[in-house]
């Protein structure tokens, strides 16, 4: 994958911002370099205030976090991206939430609630339950489809877990491995009373911080 400079960046951005009124977040995801410099994100923010948050999804941005919410006044939000892996460093750096997978988002949710209520050891705790998966599913994003799509499968979520033509060729020990991951998943998730499927959950405890 070949990154885009950021002057070619805000020549894209200037002009869908120019066209749209409403709030917008912008997901910056580039494996082979760095994401965009907070610097970019406060002249596009300065230029286009419906500009309000952006997904980082790269290892090591605590200072970029900070950065970005000094540069911005904490105008704009970051969140953290990459199936919520680094949020428990980025959570004092000042991150306003996490876009997960959407097979564990309740669990990631629990963590950034324990989090910011200054119960760091009980996120460490769940969190701890979570990353094996997280860090397996995250070796490939074709890996990633399959075992989340598998897990809300488990959930009763969605009814088949096919994904499209163009995708990996599981072999068996991968299929165990998501099979166990996917298992502990659903332990963790009775372990903190979350049900595994989303509509059993009362209206009023349905609400999450992230």
């Amino acid at each position: 994958m070949f990154a885009f400079g950021e002057p070619d960046l805000w020549r894209y951005f200037d002009r869908l911002l120019s066209s749209i009124d409403i709030p917008l977040m912008i997901q910056d995801v580039n494996p082979s370099g760095p994401t965009v410099t907070a610097r970019f994100v406060s002249d596009l923010h300065n230029a286009h205030p419906h500009f309000r948050w952006i997904k980082l999804e790269e290892p090591m941005m605590s200072s970029k976090v900070v950065a970005i919410l000094e540069a911005t006044s904490g105008e704009v939000g970051v969140l953290e991206g990459w199936g919520g892996m680094y949020m428990l460093d980025l959570i004092p750096a000042g991150i306003c939430g996490v876009m997960p997978g959407l097979a564990i988002s309740d669990v990631l949710a629990k963590v950034f609630q324990l989090a910011t209520h200054n119960d760091l050891v009980g996120a460490y705790q769940v969190h701890e339950g979570a990353l094996p998966q997280i860090s397996f599913s995250l070796q490939h994003i074709e890996l990633f489809h399959h075992t989340e799509k598998r897990l809300l499968v488990a959930r009763g979520i969605l009814p088949s877990a096919a994904v499209r033509p163009l995708t990996l060729q599981l072999d068996r020990h991968t299929e165990e491995r998501i099979a166990f991951l996917n298992g502990r998943i659903l332990a963790l998730l009775d372990q903190l009373d979350l049900p595994r499927h989303p509509s059993l959950l009362p209206s009023h405890e349905g609400v999450w911080e992230v």
